[in-house]
């Protein structure tokens, strides 16, 4: 026996395929009307538009304090200058020599060919000398920062900064001069 019916009531199928002539016109045959079962009445309600309810204890968010900057000492604040010293000075001499002695890769050049390189290279030492001046302002800023916690992570940036533009400086330096 199947349940069947409208979605007020629910019927069951009588056996015999007889209608009732109590039956709605609208039923199927074989539907009684006599086994009406009314189904509660539910409400639905939107859970985007209905409101908590208010006897919950609403969380409370914690107050938060201004950070103050750590003004503290720094122990090793001198280690990221001094490993960036020992690493970029020796670099830049390097670069320097190679730079100082490039224009020798010239001397057996033709006239055109010594005239373009000649005028490259002096642009190029320039820009070269200017990147260095710029070496020189990071390792001293790594230096002058004040060894507080506060400027570690501006210090170590400084630091690795200025290998780093030792290299930069001379494949610019490199790149700048017109080479036979």
């Amino acid at each position: 026996m199947g349940l069947t019916g409208n979605p007020t009531r629910i019927t069951h199928h009588r056996p015999g395929g007889s209608r009732p002539p109590e039956a709605p016109p609208g039923d199927p045959p074989g539907l009684s009307t006599r086994t009406h079962v009314p189904l509660p009445a539910v409400q639905f309600t939107n859970a985007m538009t209905t409101p908590l309810p208010t006897t919950a204890a609403t969380p409370t968010t914690p107050t938060s304090t201004p950070t103050t900057p750590d003004t503290s000492r720094d122990r090793r604040a001198f280690v990221a200058p001094l490993v960036a010293t020992l690493l970029t000075l020796p670099t830049a001499a390097v670069a320097l020599f190679f730079a100082g002695i490039s224009p020798m890769a010239c001397d057996s050049c033709g006239t055109a060919a010594s005239d373009r390189f000649d005028a490259s290279y002096e642009v190029a030492f320039t820009v070269f000398g200017f990147g260095l001046l710029v070496v020189l302002v990071l390792l001293v800023a790594a230096w002058a920062l004040p060894w507080q916690r506060r400027y570690a992570a501006a210090r170590v940036w400084c630091a690795v900064a200025a290998p780093a533009t030792v290299v930069l400086d001379f494949a610019v330096f490199h790149g700048l001069v017109d080479w036979p």
